[in-house]
């Protein structure tokens, strides 16, 4: 099963290694990466129940749907995720950004990880719609471990950011303690058409509209 996820992702994020220099085409690719997110959320929503009641009452959520050790796209357009805010009026539009300083430790033979991130407290979404954070600094981010997982089921949550990983070779040993996380304006600016858009803007303000994320907004609220 796996292997078959890794295919699909990795499919549907090729487009993002290519080297793009119109408009069109980054819209193109951030578009990928809605429809690559979209089947991490669906897929890890039924295989992490923990994180299921987490959704239901989180401040928001990054989803990233291939972190991948190595030269081929760690580091690259592979790190890139999307951002999206939840209030009374739903899921916002997804806003897009781009990951990179994590630390794999010792694990031998892991390649990818599907990441993501719930947003539970006013400050962890404060420090992700900055234009760059530090997680670990700027908002707390509990391990990515089985125990952290279990915490994330209990109603005395003492993190800011909660994260799932699903990672192929192992779950442990993913640290995202001093990793940062920052804004890709290029996708932002081509997904929606213009000359310069905030994050907040895009999850807080909601000043545009993104009906080519419906099928995302729908698995998160499912």
């Amino acid at each position: 099963m796996i292997a078959r996820r890794t295919l699909i992702v990795a499919g549907a994020l090729a487009p993002l290694a290519a080297c793009s220099s119109t408009p069109q085409e980054k819209s193109n690719r951030a578009q990928d990466l809605v429809d690559a997110a979209t089947i991490t959320v669906d897929r890890m929503r039924r295989e992490r129940p923990a994180m299921n009641a987490l959704l239901s009452r989180a401040e928001g959520v990054m989803v990233f749907p291939s972190l991948i050790k190595g030269g081929l796209i760690w580091g690259g357009q592979g790190s890139s995720g999307v951002l999206l805010a939840r209030d009374a009026q739903g899921w916002s539009a997804p806003a897009f950004y781009s990951m990179g300083g994590v630390s794999w430790g010792l694990q031998i033979g892991v390649q990818d990880t599907e990441l993501m991130l719930v947003v539970m407290t006013p400050k962890g979404m404060d420090a992700v719609t900055k234009r760059g954070v530090k997680l670990g600094a700027d908002a707390s981010v509990a391990a990515a471990s089985a125990g952290a997982t279990a915490q994330a089921q209990t109603t005395n949550l003492s993190f800011d950011i909660y994260p799932f990983a699903d990672t192929v070779g192992a779950f442990a040993g993913l640290s995202l303690e001093g990793g940062w996380v920052e804004t890709r304006d290029d996708l932002n600016r081509a997904y929606y058409d213009r000359a310069m858009i905030e994050p907040s803007d895009i999850v807080r303000r909601r000043t545009v509209t993104a009906p080519r994320a419906d099928r995302l907004r729908a698995a998160l609220a499912a």
